[in-house]
């Protein structure tokens, strides 16, 4: 989309076709545009209206019911920042008391829609014209906010209290940027306005830990299960989540895992140098939630087990004889079996049990779950759930139930 199609879209009467339109069907878009067409809509307005009803819809995973209300451009929605997960961004610099947030890298708005939810004036700077002008609509509701076209690191920042960057991490070919010299702007240009002002930064969840900076708190996200970002904190926006585990706003660096299923929301902080060594397979398994994963605190997510060690040195399934059913960061399975791996042997024993279901999870192996269930070929009316990963050197099969069933 270019300028004149979001001036379009976004005055009254682009406004009020885009509101009119049914729910977007991908199969139904051309029948539509013609439909549209036919009743003397400008062709570029329909065009618009339709793009941006499927930009809506896609949305609608990221900002749920007012994705209905917003505008977007394709890159826009790719780089935004969840609605709920922005809601925590905001209420740091809520707690921080700071007056003035600048978000130097603004995008469509979504990050500067939670903070001025919570009341916070802010200052959004995004240089791309067509992104800008998204942005404006979005905010237009927000007289606290000022959108500013601009590149942000050449403008004067006197006036902000405190800073927020969700850099890009994508090329212009949609690949994903790994190395944070080369976001854009890349994270040391970032890093070095956190000596003036608090500063948080959105970066990359694959961030090398030997990349934190000294003064940051760096937490790791996961929603629903997913991965979806990781952050860097500094100064008063850093979040004291345990003062029991040594995490304050002077010691540090330190890491954190939010972890987001459904309404309730949960934290955890490294508490000290804890490592898990590897053991034995025991009578139940833990899988991490992956920002427990990312941030390194497996000890800390099995703190309430008994004796918990890994299954194989640098594998991330924890195992122990404590039963856990209920902790937000591991999922829990009762080992009703295990054996070396083996397509024939693995074969003959779903066949034994008439097993036509199989979920299948992994770590620490090349294992390919969907042409693994292609060359068992499935039958029967049972179901099973398997782990493919090392115990010890051995590659195995580890036969579960998520706890909770009967065994």
């Amino acid at each position: 989309m270019d300028l004149g199609d979001i001036q379009l879209i976004s005055g009254a009467e682009g406004r009020h076709l885009l509101d009119q339109l049914p729910p977007y069907e991908a199969a139904l878009a051309v029948k539509l545009l013609d439909g549209l067409r036919k009743r003397g809509i400008d062709p570029k307005m329909a065009a618009a209206a339709l793009t941006q009803s499927r930009l809506r819809t896609a949305a609608r995973t990221k900002f749920g019911p007012f994705a209905d209300q917003m505008l977007f451009t394709e890159a826009g929605l790719q780089q935004s920042t969840r609605l709920s997960v922005a809601a925590h961004h905001a209420a740091r610099y809520l707690r921080a008391e700071v007056g003035c947030v600048a978000d130097l890298t603004g995008g469509i708005g979504g990050d500067v829609l939670a903070m001025a939810g919570l009341g916070l004036r802010v200052i959004c700077y995004e240089q791309d014209p067509v992104t800008a002008a998204v942005a404006r609509a979005n905010l237009a509701a927000f007289p606290e906010v000022k959108v500013i076209q601009a590149d942000s690191l050449e403008a004067d920042l006197t006036g902000a209290d405190a800073l927020y960057a969700d850099p890009s991490r994508r090329t212009q070919a949609g690949r994903r940027i790994f190395d944070p010299a080369a976001y854009q702007p890349p994270l040391q240009a970032l890093l070095e306005l956190a000596q003036n002002r608090p500063l948080g930064v959105k970066v990359g969840p694959g961030l090398p830990h030997s990349a934190i900076p000294a003064a940051a708190e760096a937490q790791w996200v996961s929603v629903d299960g997913t991965v979806v970002e990781a952050g860097l904190w500094f100064g008063p926006l850093r979040q004291v989540v345990d003062a029991a585990a040594g995490t304050s706003d002077t010691d540090g660096p330190f890491r954190t895992a939010l972890v987001m299923r459904g309404s309730a929301t949960h934290r955890l902080a490294e508490a000290g140098e804890l490592r898990l060594a590897a053991g034995p397979l025991d009578e139940f398994i833990y899988e991490p939630d992956g920002a427990v994963i990312r941030a390194h605190l497996l000890a800390e997510a099995a703190a309430e087990l008994a004796d918990p060690h890994l299954v194989a040195p640098n594998i991330a399934y924890i195992t122990s004889h404590t039963e856990l059913a209920t902790s937000p960061f591991l999922a829990g399975y009762r080992v009703v079996d295990h054996f070396p791996f083996g397509l024939k042997r693995l074969a003959a024993y779903l066949r034994e049990r008439s097993i036509g279901e199989l979920t299948i999870k992994k770590r620490g192996t090349a294992v390919e779950p969907a042409e693994l269930r292609k060359r068992l070929k499935l039958k029967g009316d049972g179901s099973m759930v398997a782990i493919l990963t090392r115990l010890g050197t051995q590659q195995s099969v580890v036969v579960v139930e998520a706890l909770g069933r009967k065994p």
